[in-house]
């Protein structure tokens, strides 16, 4: 049996993995150096930290994370639109077509699409923003359910 000395690892690059992170890191503030060996507790502290700093970026609004709620009714498409605190509603533009209804004015240029279940009609429709939900009511078209003759050109 031969005896292997253990491998020695390269020692690590503290201030590499301090720009990683992209923060400074306690264990390695003066006076401490010695006592994070024995107390792991900073490794908790330390993704914790990154995890909130993570978590608080993805909270700010995201111009695409707005939700819609579509709902019908025998004569009309009602959408409503939560809108969060950080959009200004009045920086908002709404656009019809037939079957889209498309909000611009969003930051960074964003646009949000929402699908229609029914054909309306864009000039037959009322916006009202109240308590942070933007409401969309639009009146279908009317579905004929009639044949018309239609002529052959020669």
């Amino acid at each position: 049996m031969s005896s292997q000395q253990p491998k020695k690892t390269p020692p690590i690059n503290w201030k590499a993995f301090e720009q990683f992170m992209g923060q400074p890191l306690s264990f390695l503030q003066e006076g401490e150096a010695a006592t994070w060996l024995n107390d792991p507790s900073w490794v908790e502290n330390l993704v914790k930290d990154a995890m909130n700093r993570s978590l608080a970026q993805k909270s700010q609004v995201s111009p695409s994370a707005l939700s819609s709620e579509v709902f019908e009714t025998h004569h009309n498409v009602i959408v409503r639109t939560s809108i969060p605190e950080s959009i200004n509603p009045r920086a908002l533009q709404l656009f019809l077509n037939g079957h889209q209804l498309k909000i611009e004015g969003l930051p960074h240029g964003k646009k949000h699409m929402v699908h229609l279940p029914a054909f309306v009609l864009s000039h037959l429709s009322k916006v009202i923003y109240k308590d942070g939900v933007l409401q969309v009511r639009i009146r279908k078209a009317k579905q004929s359910r009639k044949f018309r003759e239609i002529f052959i050109e020669f």
